[in-house]
C-alpha cells in the first residue's frame, strides 16, 4: 500500500460522525476502516480530534467547516425564491 493514506470528508461525516465513535476512548482500527482509505499524494486537510469530545460536537464542527458555503448559498436562494 501507499505510505500516505487518507479518507475523504464524506467518510468522516458518514453515520453522523461514526468514525469518531469509540469504546472507552480507544481507537480500534479494523481492515474495514483501512479499506475506506486510499493512497494519496498529499492531504488537503488534516482533521485532528480528542476522544474526550463527543462525536456529535465533532460532526457539527465538520458540518460548519465543510458545508457552510453550500448551506449559505441554499439559504440565500430559498429566501430569494
Amino acid at each position: 500500500g501507499a505510505l500516505l493514506r487518507a479518507v475523504g470528508v464524506t467518510a468522516l461525516m458518514r453515520g453522523f460522525g461514526r468514525a469518531f465513535a469509540s469504546k472507552k476512548g480507544h481507537l480500534k482500527v479494523t481492515s474495514e476502516d483501512y479499506n475506506k482509505s486510499r493512497g494519496v499524494q498529499l492531504i488537503d486537510d488534516f482533521v485532528s480530534h480528542t476522544w474526550q469530545t463527543e462525536r456529535w460536537s465533532k460532526f457539527l464542527a465538520l458540518c460548519l467547516v465543510y458545508n457552510m458555503p453550500a448551506a449559505a448559498a441554499c439559504s440565500w436562494l430559498a429566501a430569494v425564491v
